[in-house]
């Protein structure tokens, strides 16, 4: 479901940036293959979350949401 919510929000960010003069290549350069891997993220993750019990998988996301906050603050 957020997987496909993301996918038409970067759509409709795509056709925006096409009314501001952007061309079709650097759109789907840029969105489609990130919407592709959230996607794939969102599925393997749910996949992951029916194998794994409940407390472990909150436990997991929360390092793993603390590890890419703390990446974005050190690289930007």
């Amino acid at each position: 479901m957020m997987a496909g919510y993301f996918f038409v929000i970067n759509s409709m960010r795509a056709l925006f940036f096409l009314m501001l003069g952007g061309s079709y290549m650097e759109i789907v350069n840029l969105y489609y293959p990130i919407a592709f891997l959230v996607m794939i993220s969102v599925w393997l993750g749910y996949f992951v979350h029916k194998k794994i019990p409940e407390i472990l998988f909150k436990k997991l996301i929360i390092i793993a949401i603390t590890g890419i906050g703390i990446i974005i603050l050190l690289t930007k």
